[in-house]
């Protein structure tokens, strides 16, 4: 059995914030009513920061189209 408990923030225009990372979702929050501050504001941050700051990297380190497409080319293996 596999129970999974999570969001999904797509970026469908009719949804609040959908241009942006922020707000983070969490159980605590009922609607997308305020506009999105800085992450170490965020509530979903402050419930577990060593997780974001180890975990998701996205905050700390951007990757680039160029880096990321490179990353899916076959390299010829080393001898």
């Amino acid at each position: 059995m596999l129970i999974g408990d999570g969001w999904v923030k797509d970026g469908d225009y009719n949804t609040g914030f959908s241009t942006t990372v922020l707000p983070l979702p969490h159980h605590g929050l009922t609607d997308y009513d305020r506009s999105p501050g800085r992450l170490e504001d965020d509530p979903a941050y402050r419930l577990h920061p060593d997780d974001w700051r180890v975990f998701h990297t996205r905050y700390t380190r951007y990757v680039t189209p160029r880096e990321f497409h490179r990353a899916l080319v076959p390299r010829p293996a080393r001898r």
